[in-house]
C-alpha cells in the first residue's frame, strides 16, 4: 500500500504508460508521485491558499473536487481546471492557461460565505469553478468543459476559441458531474449534470452527435429520484450505454433512448465512476463499473459501504446457462455480449457475482 497524494476528496489521475507516475489533487494542492523513487512534487498551476477570503478575491478558484484528467490521445498531456482550463505537456514543470473564464462567475456566487459572525472559508465553498473536462478521444485539440454553475463548452483548436454548447434546458447552477466522449464518433458526447443540493433529485443526461450544436435528453427509464453521476459508452459496441446515479447503475442498448437497471440486489450506493475497459481493473474514487478480462466489474468506495469494498461481476462470454435472474432480455443479452447473465448473489463480505449457469 502507498499514498499517492490528493486530499479528503480529490481526482487522481495515474499515468496510462508509466505506471509510477500519479497525478493528485484537491483544493489547491496539486502533486506529480513517482512509485519508483517515492518521491512527490509539488506541481500546481497557481500555488496560492485558497481559504480565508471569498472566490471573487481568489485569481483562480478551484473547486474542493476539480478535475485531473490526462489525455487519452497524448498521454503527456494533463489538463487540470479553475475557471480556466490549464494544460501542461512536461508533467507540469510548465503549464499554459488556454481558456478564458469558462464559468457563469455569476457575483451573487462568489461572495462571502458563512457568517455573519464566521465565515466558512476553508475552500469547499468556492464556486464557479469546472467541475469535470472531457477530452476527446479522437483528437487531442478537443476538449469538453462543465462547470458547477451550469455550462458547457468546447474547443477545437487546442483551446485558441471556445464556443458555449450548453444544452437549452440544463438549469442555471446544476453542477456538470461528467463529459464522455464517444470511443465510436468524434462528435458524439455525453454529459450528465446532478441538482440535488438544490432540492432538485431529478436525473439529468443529455447527448449530442454534433459537437454540441444539438443535444438529446436522455433519461427515460430512470427513476424520477435518482440522480445521475457519470456515464460512459462501450469501447466495442456503439451505443450500449452505462450510467451510474445515486442509488446504482444503468444500462442502455439504444444509445440512451431507453435505460434499465442493472443493479439487481446491489446495494443502495451512489455509483461515482464508470469505465470501461477489456484488460484491465480501473478504479476509481467511490464507485467503478469497468471491465476485467471477460467480466464486468463494478467496486464501491469503502468510505460508502462501512470500509467493506465491494464488486460486481457479469459475465461476457458467449455460451452457458440462462442463469437465475431477469437482469436482461435473451435477445438483448446476445445483442450485448452479456450472455447468460444472472443475478447478483454474495461471495463473502467484500464481492458479489453476477452469476450463470457456467461459472
Amino acid at each position: 500500500m502507498y499514498a499517492v497524494g490528493g486530499g479528503e476528496n480529490g481526482h487522481i489521475a495515474p499515468h496510462p504508460i508509466n505506471t509510477d507516475i500519479y497525478y493528485a489533487g484537491a483544493s489547491n494542492t496539486l502533486t506529480r508521485y513517482d512509485r519508483q523513487t517515492g518521491l512527490s512534487r509539488d506541481i500546481q498551476p497557481y500555488p496560492r491558499i485558497v481559504m480565508g477570503e471569498p472566490a471573487e478575491a481568489m485569481p483562480e478558484r478551484w473547486n474542493w473536487n476539480y478535475p485531473i484528467v490526462l489525455s487519452p490521445v497524448d498521454p503527456d498531456v494533463l489538463f487540470v481546471g479553475s475557471q480556466h482550463l490549464w494544460r501542461t505537456s512536461d508533467e507540469g514543470n510548465n503549464w499554459e492557461k488556454i481558456s478564458p473564464d469558462l464559468t457563469r462567475a455569476d457575483p451573487e456566487t462568489l461572495r462571502d460565505s458563512g457568517g455573519p459572525i464566521v465565515f466558512d472559508q476553508d475552500g469547499p465553498e468556492i464556486y464557479a469553478t469546472i467541475y469535470a473536462i472531457g477530452p476527446s478521444l479522437h483528437d487531442v485539440n478537443t476538449i469538453w468543459t462543465g462547470s458547477d454553475d451550469g455550462l458547457v463548452y468546447l474547443t477545437r483548436d487546442g483551446g485558441k476559441n471556445w464556443k458555449n454548447v450548453t444544452p437549452a434546458d440544463l438549469l442555471k447552477d446544476s453542477k456538470v458531474t461528467m463529459i464522455e466522449s464517444s470511443p465510436h464518433n468524434p462528435g458524439t458526447a455525453y454529459v450528465t449534470a446532478r441538482r440535488y443540493e438544490m432540492d432538485d433529485r431529478a436525473p439529468y443526461v443529455w447527448k449530442t452527435k454534433d459537437y454540441g450544436e444539438t443535444w438529446i435528453k436522455i433519461t427515460d427509464g430512470i427513476t424520477e429520484d435518482d440522480f445521475a453521476h457519470a456515464i460512459c459508452e462501450d469501447s466495442d459496441r456503439e451505443g450500449l450505454l452505462f450510467l451510474g446515479t445515486e442509488h446504482g447503475v444503468y444500462i442502455s442498448f439504444d444509445d440512451g433512448m431507453n435505460w434499465q437497471s442493472l443493479s439487481l440486489n446491489l446495494p443502495d450506493v451512489p455509483v461515482m465512476g464508470i469505465a470501461v475497459k477489456q484488460n484491465d481493473l480501473v478504479r476509481f474514487a467511490a464507485f467503478d463499473l469497468t471491465f476485467e478480462d471477460d467480466h464486468c466489474v463494478l467496486e464501491v468506495g469503502h468510505h460508502l459501504t462501512r470500509g467493506i469494498p465491494r464488486r460486481l461481476y457479469g459475465s461476457r462470454r458467449a455460451g452457458g446457462g440462462t442463469g437465475t435472474g431477469s437482469l436482461l432480455a435473451s435477445q438483448k443479452r446476445k445483442q450485448s455480449g452479456f450472455e447468460g447473465a444472472g443475478i447478483v448473489a454474495p461471495v463473502n463480505k467484500n464481492h458479489w457475482v453476477l452469476s450463470n449457469g457456467s461459472h
